[in-house]
């Protein structure tokens, strides 16, 4: 994929807050819905279609400076390391969504994807991704903010 791994997500995330302290970024997890059915149902080719499909998409989706990795399976996490309003991230991640719903052998295929708001829904990579992940399985996008409470997209 040309994206981190878990470990180096980890190590980007640490060197951001070392570098830049409170400094406002936004940490995303995407799934793909159903993906184990995908690969079982359709074949293991079609889920690689479907991986490189999502692959495109985000590589399209994000600039150089915003981190992305691919954790395994039907995870990937980006970083955008720097701050965004409420309204220009919902309309950001509305056109992510968006984005990531496409067909591979007459198959529609979803995403799933939670975000949290760095330093306000977390300081540290477990806490990001945990609180980012809670919003993601709820089927909802959520931003948390501990200063603003959990904001429902």
């Amino acid at each position: 994929t040309g994206f981190y791994n878990q470990e180096g997500m980890k190590s980007q995330i640490y060197a951001f807050t070392k570098m830049n302290g409170d400094k406002d970024a936004v940490f995303i997890v995407i799934d793909i819905d159903d993906f184990k059915n995908i690969a079982e149902t359709y074949g293991y080719s079609s889920g690689g279609m479907v991986i490189r499909n999502v692959v495109s998409v985000l590589k399209s989706s994000f600039r150089k400076d915003e981190i992305i990795s691919h954790s395994g399976g039907d995870e990937f996490c980006i970083f955008l390391p720097e701050p965004f309003t409420y309204e220009g991230l919902k309309r950001r991640m509305d056109k992510l969504v968006d984005d990531l719903k496409f067909e591979v052998d007459d198959m529609k295929v979803t995403c799933s994807v939670g975000v949290c708001k760095y330093p306000e829904g977390a300081s540290d990579y477990e806490t990001l991704y945990t609180n980012a992940k809670t919003g993601e399985i709820e089927n909802i996008l959520v931003i948390t903010d501990t200063q603003n409470g959990i904001l429902t997209m």
